[in-house]
This record gives C-alpha cells, structure tokens and sequence, in this order.
C-alpha cells in the first residue's frame, strides 16, 4: 500500500499547533513552567497571544520596524526558509493553516473559484503586504526620527501593528485566551470599558467572517488574505523544495489539479520540476495520483 503524505502532515500540523501555543500548559492544565522561545518563524501565531511558545515572524517584522528598528533577523528567516522550503511551512506548522484544512476537512469537498476571480483576488494580499509594511515603516520612522507626532497618535493601536487588529491569530490565540483566562482565574475585566468593547466586538465579526469565508472558499485566507503568505510565495517561486511531474507516468488526468487547494494548474506546467509561488507544498496532488507522477522534489 502506498504511504500518504497527509498522515505525517497531519501529525506535524498537530504537533507544531501545540507547540506553538506551549504556554497554555502553564496556565490552565498542568502549571508546567515553559518559557517562550526567542524563535520566530513564517506562520500566523500572534505576538500578543498569552499562550504562544513562538511569534510569527510578521508580527516581529510590524512591531521591530514601527519602533523604528531595521528587522534584519526576521528578514534572515524569511530569505533563507523561503529559499530552502517555500511556502510549506503554511501546510506543515501554520496553526491558521490547520484550522483551515480542518474546516476543509468537514466540508468534504474543494470549491473551485471562476479563474477571473481567483486571478485577481491573489492581488489583495500583495496589497495587504505592501500597507502593513508601509503603515510600520513610516511610523519607525516618525519614532526614530521623533517627526509626525500627530501622524503616529492618529493611528492609535494600528501603530504598532497594522495587521493586528485584523488577523485571526491575534483574535482566536490573543483576545479569546486573554478573556477566557481572566473568566478562569475570576479577575475583574477592568481593562474593559465602552472602546474596548467595541473592539472586542468587532474582532469577533472579522473572525466570524474568517469562518465564513474559509468554509466556502478552500483555504481563503492562504490563497488571498496572508501577507507572510505573500511574501514567502516571492522566495517559493525559485525554492529548492518544488514538485516534479514524470513525463513517462503522467497521463494528464485532472486529478491532482482537483486536489490542488491553493487552485494550481499543475498540468500547465512543464515537465520535471517545478515552483509556484502560491503552492504550499501540502502534496495533496501527490498523494491524489494513482500513476505517481508527482513527487516532491529537493532541490
């Protein structure tokens, strides 16, 4: 019988979820005592989030520059991991990720989007990068510079974090634990008045939203939304890591096409190996060919 690919992913996304949220073993199950790690990798885990062992590397990139540091350790782990694996850290040890293919999982099926639509929506998170990067760099530089007061005081919590607010790792790993461990502990919720609940408020819409969209689109928030998607998907188009399609056992049936969740036409592409920037390396298509054709290929 032939081995498939998505039982040791799965293992690994579970694994790499608990791991990620370690500290959640300190608070409310064994009071072990883990200390958060000074690692941080290219997947959504929030930086504000009282139970994560490990930051995403955006939310270090936002929050470095808009103190009005140059990120040149975060920069490194991008350079050399999207080099090396590209984006398969999205459907290895993103915690979003998995929730993703969970919520994929129970549906049962992959929706396809109109070509025109898909094409076009893939822009949004180019534009969501090139902000977000924007919004911090321009507030560092107010920082570091000490001009713009105003400017910087305009954006209120956006300033440290543009993408904060909107995330749902920031949501469903920061305010949800936040709140549920301040109901666990009986603290009064002092911190909120009229503002925060209207924050708290609509952080639960975007997240609803969040729910909505990936149970009807597969993976919507890898293909269009994710900023560290994008710009690991810049490095993923040439990383060593890709996919090869045998000339002598593809038949060209569409099956692996029908696998794809990130909606790749991999039979457009040529023989051998090959990269795109949106494949997130989950080897769904692998393990979709009955002929074997498609392997994982390194470099």
């Amino acid at each position: 019988m032939r081995f498939k690919i998505w039982l040791l992913r799965r293992a690994f996304q579970l694994i790499s979820f608990f791991i990620f949220n370690a500290l959640i073993f300190n608070k409310a199950i064994f009071y072990w005592n883990i200390k958060p790690s000074t690692l941080h990798l290219p997947v959504l885990v929030s930086i504000n989030s009282p139970i994560s062992a490990f930051y995403g590397v955006y939310d270090v990139i936002q929050v470095t520059a808009s103190e009005g540091f140059f990120p040149l350790l975060s920069i490194a782990v991008i350079l050399i991991l999207g080099a090396l694996i590209g984006r398969a850290l999205c459907s290895w040890a993103c915690p979003i990720g998995f929730i993703q293919e969970a919520i994929l999982e129970i549906k049962g099926k992959i929706t396809q989007v109109s070509f025109k639509t898909h094409r076009q929506a893939l822009k949004l998170k180019f534009i969501i990068l090139a902000l977000t990067i924007l919004i911090s760099t321009t507030v560092g530089l107010s920082v570091h510079f000490n001009i713009w007061n105003s400017y910087r005081e305009a954006l209120g919590d956006f300033a440290k974090g543009p993408f904060f607010l909107f995330s749902p790792d920031g949501i469903l790993f920061g305010s949800l634990p936040r709140l549920i461990l301040l109901a666990i502990t009986n603290k009064e919720l002092e911190f909120i008045n009229s503002f925060s609940l209207y924050l708290i408020a609509f952080k639960m819409f975007i997240l609803g939203l969040f729910f909505v969209a990936i149970y009807k689109i597969p993976l919507f928030w890898c293909r269009y939304v994710c900023p560290i998607g994008a710009l690991m998907g810049i490095f993923g188009k040439f990383s060593f890591l890709g996919l090869n399609r045998s000339l002598t056992k593809c038949e060209k049936c569409p099956e692996c096409v029908k696998a794809c969740p990130m909606q790749i036409k991999i039979l457009d592409y040529p023989w051998g190996k090959f990269n795109h920037q949106e494949c997130i390396l989950c080897f769904r298509c692998v393990d979709a060919c009955k002929n074997k054709a498609l392997t994982p290929k390194f470099p």
